[in-house]
């Protein structure tokens, strides 16, 4: 059963607000463990990155943290030397304070990109952010809003598995692809799980997830997903290691579809599904060519059951498959209403379609029958709200 992040034994949250964003609204996050955390981290692909990415990315050698540090509002990309040490300075403060190295830190910042970091502010609310840290559901509902900027909603959420508990708090909306990933996530765990078998198992999770979703196809500067697992004792093996896995990599996904639906003026999920093609690569390309292509999506936000725009958007993904063989279909509400099949439309009801597809979610899935492989993707409509909002972004 899923929920909203929730409170994990061995960790402290807060969020509060320093002055970083001009309407007073929280923007210093904070997660403090009570003792030094396995730790794996995947980051931002873009070759411009922010001066925390490259700091935290230093940061993941030692395969230890024991705090993370997030401010909103700001990027702290793009600002050069006076960015790198506002980062640094934020760093030995906080390592300062809580007695442990500045390489056990990860920083993030989220924002304008471009503009220089406001250290003053940010240093004056580290002492409150440090004494606001607890383990209350108030005090981790503040670290969910403290790390958002354009969001409508704090995204993330909380299972247990096998006694252990993983809370998943992310925020995004806009400047979402899938080259990890556009977006902060952070996952916070008891569980005992260990060196390299947490890095793998990480990027696994994030690559079905966080790096599985689609608004605009932009990368960001400062994207960063990070695990933390404090669990003590013998690591998770086997099948407990796999029980592990998977309820991480179903929370991720909660976490990562919140994302979409947040997409910046969506007004709809959408799944796609890519099944029988000759390899993962291959499915993967397809998948995210129909996700990403502005006929489709328009057609999305329009209700529109074109499913011509799909299979011209799978035609064109730089993969082979025979056009006579393939099938879509779209699917919602427990009800599946085929649309092509082995080259040639079907019959199916239009207006029926249409009403599936005002849905807040539905999904269509194509199969090409060439081989076993398959890919999932979730992604939104383009409307006019994401036109408005980004093209006022910084005026």
């Amino acid at each position: 059963m899923m929920n909203k992040p929730s409170a994990v034994p061995g960790f402290r949250l807060s969020g509060v607000a320093c002055g970083i964003k001009p309407d007073g609204a929280l923007d210093l996050a904070l997660v403090i463990a009570d003792s030094p955390c396995a730790m794996a981290a995947v980051y931002t692909q873009n070759r411009v990155q922010a001066a925390p990415v490259e700091i935290s990315r230093a940061h993941r050698a030692g395969g230890l943290a024991q705090a993370i540090l997030v401010n909103s509002g700001n990027a702290n990309a793009c600002t050069g030397q006076v960015g790198f040490d506002a980062c640094m300075l934020s760093l030995s403060t906080l390592a300062q304070k809580l007695g442990c190295p500045e390489s056990m830190i990860q920083v993030a910042s989220t924002g304008v990109i471009g503009v220089p970091l406001p250290i003053a502010p940010l240093l004056e609310g580290l002492p409150a952010a440090v004494a606001a840290a607890g383990r209350q559901q108030q005090q981790v509902d503040d670290f969910s809003k403290a790390i958002c900027t354009t969001d409508r909603f704090p995204k993330g959420a909380a299972v247990c598995v096998d006694g252990y508990s993983i809370s998943v708090f992310a925020k995004g909306a806009g400047m979402i692809a899938p080259n990890m990933a556009t977006m902060l996530a952070y996952a916070l765990t008891d569980a005992p799980v260990h060196g390299a078998d947490l890095q793998a198992l990480w990027k696994r999770c994030v690559d079905s997830s966080f790096n599985a979703v689609m608004v605009d196809g932009d990368t960001s500067t400062n994207d960063t997903a990070v695990l933390l697992a404090g669990g003590q004792g013998e690591a998770l093996s086997g099948k407990g290691l796999e029980r592990f896995e998977a309820a991480l990599r179903e929370a991720c996904q909660q976490a990562a579809v919140q994302i979409v639906e947040d997409g910046e003026g969506a007004r709809c999920v959408v799944e796609i599904t890519v099944s029988g093609a000759p390899n993962d690569d291959a499915a993967q390309r397809v998948a995210r060519t129909i996700a990403l292509s502005p006929l489709c999506k328009t057609a999305f936000f329009g209700a529109d059951p074109n499913w011509g725009r799909i299979v011209a958007a799978a035609g064109r993904a730089g993969v082979e498959f025979d056009a006579q063989k393939i099938r879509l279909s779209l699917s919602g509400d427990d009800q599946v209403i085929a649309l092509f099949d082995q080259g040639v439309p079907l019959g199916f009801d239009k207006a029926q379609a249409q009403i599936l597809m005002r849905n807040k979610r539905f999904a269509f899935h194509l199969e090409l029958r060439t081989g076993s492989s398959e890919a999932r993707i979730w992604t939104c409509d383009l409307g006019h709200n994401y036109v408005t909002l980004n093209a006022e972004y910084t005026t």
